[in-house]
């Protein structure tokens, strides 16, 4: 879930991020209210575009920081998984520990057999 919603995430601050470029490209290319003896229509149609350009701005900032904060709960959530996937191999290697004296290489089913246990062969040899 968190993965797809960083995906969501992505693919919509890479949208906005088309359209401000393609904003900022278009008013780049404008020449100046002065060289261009610019009606305050125009004038106003710029001043606009500019303020949807910075509030558009804005809002990839919020959705830059809401994929920032997914992410760290994306990274949260699997370092408690790792911490008790390691919790559970202590425990394991503690177990193992304390029955490999016991077990033989033979008893596993070794190479001397082909690695396949006979019918009275058990796994810890009895």
């Amino acid at each position: 879930r968190l993965l797809t919603t960083i995906k969501d995430l992505d693919e919509r601050v890479e949208e906005l991020r088309a359209s401000v470029q393609s904003q900022c490209e278009h008013i780049c290319q404008q020449p100046s209210a002065a060289a261009r003896q610019a009606t305050p229509e125009q004038i106003e149609n710029v001043v606009k575009l500019r303020e949807k350009m910075e509030k558009d701005q804005k809002y990839l900032t919020f959705l830059s920081n809401e994929k920032i904060s997914v992410t760290n709960q994306a990274l949260n959530l699997i370092g408690s998984h790792v911490k008790r996937m390691d919790a559970e191999v202590e425990v394991f290697k503690e177990e193992l520990a304390t029955l490999e004296p016991t077990i033989q290489f033979s008893d596993l089913g070794g190479l001397e057999d082909g690695g396949q246990y006979g019918e009275e062969q058990s796994l810890f040899g009895g």
